[in-house]
């Protein structure tokens, strides 16, 4: 443990050499992934606030509710599952069962 505190406190006093390097290129990064602003019925916007704003109204209404002209299907499916079937579907598993279903792959 004494060993360790002496390794952060040289670590600290000296630094990590490759550190400045790193964090210039996490910096350059940063900078190429920012969004300065948003081009807003022809009018360029730049206050942070405002531009988050535009976008949670956009995500906002996008996915408030589904559009009406999204596919309705109405009819009835020729395969469907039997009531035994939708029963062992909700029937809890015991650990045996798992260990029988995984060692059963091998043996």
């Amino acid at each position: 443990m004494e060993m360790a505190q002496k390794t952060k406190i040289k670590w600290a006093i000296e630094e990590d050499e490759n550190s400045k390097y790193y964090h210039g290129i996490l910096n350059k990064r940063r900078n190429q992934l920012a969004i300065r602003g948003i081009l807003v019925e022809g009018i360029w916007i730049e206050d942070p606030l405002s531009v988050k704003g535009e976008f949670f109204s956009h995500f906002a209404n996008h996915f408030d509710k589904p559009p009406s002209y999204r596919l309705h299907v109405d009819m009835d499916f020729p395969n469907k599952l039997t009531i035994e079937q939708q029963s062992d579907l909700e029937t809890n598993i015991t650990r045996e069962e798992i260990k029988k279903a995984v060692f059963g792959l091998w043996g």
